[in-house]
């Protein structure tokens, strides 16, 4: 059983949630698989109980293009294989109360490069926090010379859905005097079926 926002860093295992029970309406629980090194990596949804009233409700993101999508529960045999990533995001969001859960198997079979450093973090929160994230030291044993590190929040691992709801967002970095051109953010909200970026 995998909990709601859990992060995983491995090669192959399976997310198990809510297998053989009932889900409810507007979940939106995300996790985070981050490989140990850029490979193709295979995807078998081996069971699952959606319920016909769904749509797309498991969505697997890849972090090396950010913001593409795919839907295993559409593909043939239930299977998908992203050809070179180092990490994706799995996304559950559901929008009734008639169907239970899924299991997901992953395994890397081809290997492109070497594991890309960072941090990752899902916050599943109700009240206002401010978080810190550490920073990921530099490894002079890998040509990488940046970190990339992936936050994902929901409320309370569910869909804000209320009218004239709002999530305001401030972040904040001291970025270190001679750092890389590229230090940043990127902000991104879920849109149905897509990211959208706010700010760079």
């Amino acid at each position: 059983m995998t909990e709601c926002g859990q992060t995983l860093h491995q090669n192959a295992g399976i997310i198990e949630y809510k297998l053989n029970q009932t889900y409810d309406a507007d979940e939106l629980c995300v996790f985070i698989i981050r490989f140990k090194g850029q490979s193709g990596v295979h995807f078998k949804l081996e069971k699952y109980g959606f319920s016909d009233t769904e749509v797309r409700p498991l969505k697997i993101a890849d972090m090396d293009y950010f913001g593409e999508f795919y839907y295993i529960e559409e593909m043939d045999n239930l299977e998908v294989f992203i050809e070179e990533t180092f990490g994706v995001f799995v996304i559950f969001k559901t929008n009734s109360t008639k169907g239970t859960g899924f299991r997901l198997s992953f395994e890397t079979l081809e290997y492109h490069g070497e594991y890309r450093p960072g941090n990752d973090y899902v916050y599943n929160l109700e009240t206002r926090v401010q978080l810190d994230v550490p920073f990921w030291p530099f490894d002079s044993n890998t040509s990488y010379n940046y970190n990339l590190n992936n936050i994902l929040c929901t409320w309370d691992s569910h869909v804000v859905s209320e009218p004239g709801a709002t999530l305001r967002l401030t972040v904040s970095e001291n970025f270190t005097e001679g750092g890389y051109c590229d230090d940043g953010f990127i902000v991104a909200s879920l849109q149905n079926d897509r990211f959208q970026v706010e700010e760079v």
